[in-house]
């Protein structure tokens, strides 16, 4: 199912108050995830740019501001429309592209939209793995961040939707700048993300119903729910970049794990406060179930 053909599905318009908080994550000092952020930044070969609505700057449940303090090479850019960003976002995004371009550097939009390529698909592709490991081999080479360039738009889905119908008409399309793709589909038989076959020897995962998924030992966490999606792929901007990059970085679990801490502790405090995130784990658990169910 693509994008266009999904009901509108929208959280409450929370958005920040007034209120101090931490310098470090800048959370309110009673749901500081501070001790959920790496000490150092995950360091990525390629490059990820964030588009981002402007009224996600003040929602309260935005996620995306903590990823600045998780990987390197992040930048966000605020505005509904490129020309509509300020002139050091526009900047900084046309940097961007005009330095993948130049360096033949593959430039992705994720998004689920008709026609997008499965990221677990391309970055299998032989041409892609050669250029990682040209990334990794041979750092000093290889421009910094240009493995890749991935875009992802930050907002609601009726905001990430009118965004991506306002991009450029020279990114898209059999000739644009760049590839559209989207996330795998997750299944009750495996974990939900996709890492390539080299990187983990995961099965079939048992679900706990604590929002874990075990096997062989190892723990898979479920996605996190902060705020309600519309279909069972569709996840956090902050855990959708997540697991994109693990994909293309060829991360094992322990490494999309430790991105994703700081965003799970966030999802676990507000827990705390909202019950409607443990109903979502077990809908999210039984429309997973129900739906591996109606395949076989």
């Amino acid at each position: 199912m693509s994008f266009e053909d999904l009901p509108a599905v929208e959280d409450p318009p929370t958005y920040v108050r007034e209120i101090r908080g931490c310098s470090k994550c800048g959370r309110p000092a009673r749901v500081c995830v501070c001790s959920a952020l790496p000490s150092q930044l995950i360091e990525l070969t390629g490059s990820v740019l964030i588009l981002q609505h402007p009224h996600e700057v003040r929602r309260s449940l935005g996620t995306v501001r903590l990823l600045p303090r998780c990987v390197s090479r992040l930048t966000i850019a605020v505005g509904r429309t490129i020309k509509g960003t300020s002139r050091k976002d526009a900047a900084n995004i046309a940097g961007l592209i005009d330095g993948a371009v130049e360096q033949e550097c593959p430039v992705l939009l994720l998004y689920p939209a008709k026609g997008a390529t499965s990221l677990a698909l391309f970055a299998d592709s032989p041409s892609f793995g050669a250029r990682l490991a040209a990334a990794h081999n041979h750092p000093s080479s290889t421009p910094p961040g240009r493995a890749y360039l991935l875009i992802a738009l930050d907002g609601t889905w009726t905001n990430a939707r009118e965004m991506f119908n306002a991009l450029p008409p020279t990114w898209l399309g059999a000739d644009g700048l760049v590839k559209l793709v989207q996330l795998p589909e997750p299944s009750a038989n495996s974990s939900t993300v996709h890492l390539p076959e080299a990187s983990t020897g995961l099965g079939t995962a048992a679900v706990s119903g604590k929002g874990t998924a075990a096997q062989g030992g190892e723990t898979l966490s479920l996605p996190c729910l902060i705020r309600p999606e519309p279909e069972l792929s569709h996840v956090t901007t902050y855990e959708a970049i997540s697991r994109a990059v693990a994909i293309l970085e060829h991360w094992d679990p322990s490494q999309l794990q430790k991105c994703l801490a700081p965003l799970r502790m966030m999802t676990q405090l507000q827990a705390a406060f909202n019950p409607a995130i443990h109903a979502r784990e077990q809908e999210y658990l039984a429309a997973l179930q129900q739906r591996e169910l109606s395949h076989q």
